[in-house]
């Protein structure tokens, strides 16, 4: 009897062809995702610009839920914590945040949200994000699609590293 002979040249054909149309795939996604990205900057830095603040000014209110670290704070938002200090001065100076004393540690400097911020959190919410223009194009059904493939996308299960 003869010898039987396994190739792999099929499979690793289809591997990259697999691969060459994922890339390609990719590419495209990454060019609409840029496109995408420059539409909503727009809209929403000019939003938030209306409301003389920042988008790093922005991001940093609407994480403030509760008193917290400002180190913590600078975490959340990616900033190292040395500049997260003159995001907050410019908070705490128009009244929308204040510094308090940890109450365990008094080393630690906690940011709070005022009354005023809790108002300008909702003007956020209200203006820049419950309707989104460069979306008008979808339907319901399609908005919620597309909000469930990018939390697939954005969210990773617990124990997964982040692919970034």
């Amino acid at each position: 009897m003869g010898e039987t002979v396994l190739t792999t040249k099929p499979v690793a054909t289809a591997h990259r062809a697999a691969s060459a149309t994922t890339r390609q795939l990719d590419q495209e996604l990454g060019e609409l995702l840029m496109r995408l990205m420059e539409a909503g900057k727009d809209y929403i830095f000019t939003a938030l610009a209306e409301m003389d603040l920042t988008p790093t000014q922005a991001f940093a209110l609407r994480s403030l839920h509760e008193p917290r670290p400002m180190r913590e704070l600078a975490d959340q938002i990616g900033y190292d914590a040395s500049h997260i200090t003159g995001i907050v001065d410019r908070l705490e100076e128009r009244g929308l945040v204040q510094r308090q004393a940890d109450p365990h540690d008094r080393r630690i400097k906690l940011v709070a949200i005022t009354p005023a911020g809790v108002a300008l959190q909702d003007a956020i919410e209200a203006k820049v994000f419950e309707h989104l223009p460069f979306l008008d194009r979808l339907t319901v059904p399609q908005r919620r699609e597309l909000r469930d493939l990018l939390t697939l996308v954005i969210e990773v299960p617990p124990g997964e590293p982040r692919p970034c």
